[in-house]
């Protein structure tokens, strides 16, 4: 349930801090030197494909058509097998980008933070786990 709602609050929450950051980001006349004429947005228009990232809309789509019945029985387990492997690689490319050179240059304060928080974070999907009896 608690994934689901993550994913649900998603694009809520993207859209609503990409148009906060639009308003707190200041405009000048002049544009900044890595943002070309074609990508500046008009003046009172507002950009669409820069509020919402293109995987939150194509999660919209897919969503729908699977809610609306428009994907075949037969195609579900080959993309649920995909989306496995996916999911797979890129925490996989996540891990592989890790410099750990720049973790330990974080410091040990840091590191058991993260370490604290994780292991916090393991203790109460476990307890929460056996509580409901889930597992």
């Amino acid at each position: 349930m608690v994934k689901l709602v993550r994913v649900l609050m998603l694009g809520p929450v993207v859209l609503a801090l990409s148009l906060g950051a639009s308003r707190l980001r200041k405009e000048t006349d002049e544009a900044a030197p890595h943002v070309t004429a074609g990508e500046r947005p008009k003046a009172g228009r507002i950009a669409v494909h820069r509020l919402v990232p293109w995987f939150i809309l194509a999660f919209l789509a897919m969503a729908g058509l699977r809610s609306g019945g428009l994907i075949p029985h037969m195609a579900l387990c080959p993309i649920a097998r995909t989306a496995n492997v996916l999911t797979i690689v890129s925490m996989a490319a996540l891990g592989l980008g890790v410099d750990v050179r720049s973790v330990v240059g974080a410091g040990l304060r840091v590191t058991l933070a993260v370490v604290a928080s994780l292991a916090a974070l393991t203790a109460v999907s476990l307890g929460l786990i056996r509580v409901l009896g889930i597992a």
